[in-house]
């Protein structure tokens, strides 16, 4: 079917409802406990389940139990209206819907592969312990389609470093669940500090597994200097690395690392 100009300049979408067709068939892991959190369909589910209004409810206790998220079951196949899908560059599409809500919108809008994520970015200043300070973007009102609750956090050169704050909320959440003292304010500053060199640091040939390990080393041995405790960043991989085989993850792999030169 062919699309007129008019059509084209006439196409008005509800973003946050189109993003929401694009999320994939998924079924929740129920038998597993929160150790199911980290892992795929929970994690991406878990997404989901942090985008609704769960008012004064003690999310940890929510949380207990992975039936929770079982009313957030996809089962439709879903697309891109026609008239949409046409205009954008075939072969990346969730990019470049992304860079359309982006334009149209004004707001934070992410998309790669199959994963696609929209939020409010509102502009907030972190100070670390030693005192330095870093502007960044605070993620709210997020609506998402195939992004795991795990992605805490996104930086551009151009347009600085986001932290969603949903994950760092899981985050919390979790080290209540499996009972470890984790310091938000440290966690919040494990991700600015992660996403920070993540936007210095240039792709120099390594795998993607190589580059976030890369990245993740260069992380550790300059939290220190900001007053963060290695001990916080090592509590946060080992809260991502839950559910995971040895060396699966980066998480995994830099938990390995940090407790072998301990």
């Amino acid at each position: 079917m062919k699309f007129s100009v008019e059509d084209v300049l006439n196409a008005v979408y509800d973003y946050p409802d189109l993003v929401k067709n694009l999320r994939k068939p998924l079924e929740p892991v129920v038998d597993q406990g929160v150790r199911s959190y980290n892992t795929h369909p929970n994690d991406v589910l878990l997404s989901y389940f942090l985008e609704e209004d769960h008012g004064s409810s003690d999310l940890v206790n929510l949380l207990r139990n992975p039936r929770v998220l079982e009313g957030l079951a996809v089962s439709e196949v879903r697309s891109l209206p026609e008239i949409l899908a046409v205009m954008l560059t075939e072969g990346d599409e969730m990019h470049s819907l992304a860079a359309r809500i982006r334009i149209d919108t004004g707001s934070f809008a992410c998309g790669y592969h199959d994963e696609i994520l929209i939020a409010t970015a509102v502009p907030r200043v972190y100070t670390f312990p030693s005192g330095e300070q870093i502007e960044y973007f605070s993620l709210v009102n997020e609506v998402s389609a195939n992004v795991p609750i795990t992605t805490d956090g996104f930086s551009f050169s151009s347009e600085g470093i986001f932290v969603r704050e949903n994950s760092l909320k899981m985050l919390m959440v979790m080290a209540e669940l499996i009972g470890v003292d984790l310091s938000e304010e440290d966690a919040r500053g494990v991700i600015i500090n992660h996403e920070r060199i993540e936007g210095l640091v240039k792709e120099i040939g390594l795998t993607p597994f190589e580059h976030e390990n890369y990245i993740n080393l260069l992380s550790s041995l300059s939290l220190p200097r900001l007053g963060v405790p290695l001990s916080s960043y090592l509590l946060y991989h080992q809260i991502h690395s839950i559910g995971g085989k040895a060396g699966a993850n980066v998480s995994n792999y830099e938990v390995e690392r940090i407790i072998s030169h301990l």
